[in-house]
């Protein structure tokens, strides 16, 4: 699942990006702030998500294939992440309810093939 890959990958991403001294970090909810106080932890999550992801890619789409849509959508969700987490434009539910989405019509399209 594309959708399931996707989500681990930019969950990942949200993690090891709470981490960083560097970035404009807000401190909205309760998650953000485990984050930020657990870094080790945080860093430990984000990149075992990061592997699942890679792998998960790999099982559904072959090596090739799989490897470069990793990198491709790894790209893609950093430079998103970097862009609007700082805005605050985009919060939890927004995500929730776009995976949520994603998830059911990649559903409808895979069983209704």
């Amino acid at each position: 699942m594309i959708s399931i890959t996707i989500s681990f990958l930019f969950i990942g991403c949200f993690a090891l990006y709470n981490t960083s001294k560097k970035a404009f970090l807000s401190s909205d909810n309760k998650l953000q702030l485990w984050l930020q106080k657990n870094i080790k932890c945080s860093n430990i999550i984000g990149l075992a998500l990061l592997i699942v992801s890679f792998f998960t890619a790999i099982f559904y789409l072959g090596v090739a294939t799989g490897i470069v849509f990793w990198l491709l959508t790894l790209m893609t969700i950093l430079s998103l992440l970097i862009v609007v987490a700082p805005t605050r434009i985009a919060n939890y539910k927004h995500i929730i309810v776009l995976f949520t989405i994603l998830l059911t019509t990649e559903l409808i399209f895979y069983y209704a093939s």
